[in-house]
């Protein structure tokens, strides 16, 4: 009987491997014409469903305070399309971890200032043996595992991969509609379906005429805003809302570092950002411009 079913699943299984060589007997012209040109007919008929992969990913840029819609900006699918790969997320936020950490230096055993000698008899006391000074197990005593010059606790990691784990973060926060992108798309007005209104702006570094205030200064004024801002949009439990800047020391910038807002937003210029502050943030309001240097920096293989 087992070697009667033996003979079976050999038999259904060579049949299966036929097939399966005869498919890709019959697929591999396609695919090497496929190279060549895309709308191949061959390819047609084996695969109706083919279609390439999208080259872009449509964002929608808004308004600020209000984030009202403005426009729809193209940008590459290796950008805001990457799958989730928790690996190489894993390997930027080690790497960026290690990258803030100092040496430090701890004197071992044979840098230590006591002597060698036994402190106590190994016999006779009627307590455990004990050993010099320097035992780590004694008040001021050495440290088991001393350090001492060079003492580098930072990490490499390949500049194509920490670029990929740029996009995979970015992708990660537009799939999960945390990313807002304050901007208008100034390169085509034609495709603009929402004008800008006069209390609103499309950067971080203006207020509008219709929400400045003569009495107090632009800071204050700023300050106002996002205060607003964070109640209307009812971000105000939410514990980590993340600003992205494209210039140094903006409005925005300068509100948060405020006593009313220190605990609540955070402001990070595009130079600055790291993918463990994008991950870390429930919201992220990043200007036009800053996405642009981000896309172009962070295109993988590419140093600029």
């Amino acid at each position: 009987m087992l070697a009667r079913s033996l003979v079976q699943k050999n038999l259904v299984k060579n049949f299966f491997v036929k097939r399966y060589n005869a498919t890709l007997e019959q697929a591999s012209p396609a695919l090497e014409d496929a190279k060549i040109n895309a709308s191949s007919p061959a390819l047609e008929s084996l695969l109706p469903n083919y279609n390439n992969p999208p080259i872009h990913t449509l964002i929608t840029t808004k308004s600020f305070p209000s984030l009202e819609p403005n426009s729809f900006i193209p940008i590459p699918s290796g950008t805001l399309y990457q799958p989730l790969r928790k690996d190489v997320l894993y390997e930027a936020t080690y790497f960026e971890e290690n990258a803030k950490k100092e040496g430090t230096i701890l004197p071992g055993r044979s840098a230590w200032h006591f002597s060698r000698k036994k402190l106590l008899p190994q016999k006779g006391t009627g307590k455990a043996r004990t050993g010099d000074g320097n035992s780590p197990i004694r008040f001021n005593g050495a440290n088991a595992l001393g350090r001492s010059e060079p003492n580098n606790p930072k990490t490499e990691i390949p500049l194509p991969l920490y670029q990929k784990a740029f996009n995979i973060a970015l992708s990660y926060q537009y799939k999960c509609g945390k990313l807002n992108i304050i901007g208008e798309n100034y390169g085509d007005k034609d495709s603009q379906f929402t004008a800008v209104k006069e209390n609103e702006a499309i950067d971080f570094n203006t207020i509008p005429d219709a929400l400045k205030i003569n009495d107090v200064s632009d800071i204050e004024n700023m300050e106002l805003i996002l205060i607003k801002f964070l109640d209307s949009q009812k971000l105000n439990n939410l514990p980590k809302i993340l600003f992205v800047a494209r210039e140094k020391e903006s409005l925005v910038e300068k509100a948060s570092l405020l006593p009313s807002l220190k605990n609540k937003i955070k402001v990070v210029d595009a130079e600055s950002l790291e993918v463990t502050d994008i991950l870390k943030a429930h919201r992220i309001y990043m200007d036009l411009l800053s996405l642009e240097y981000v896309a172009t920096t962070n295109v993988i293989g590419v140093t600029i």
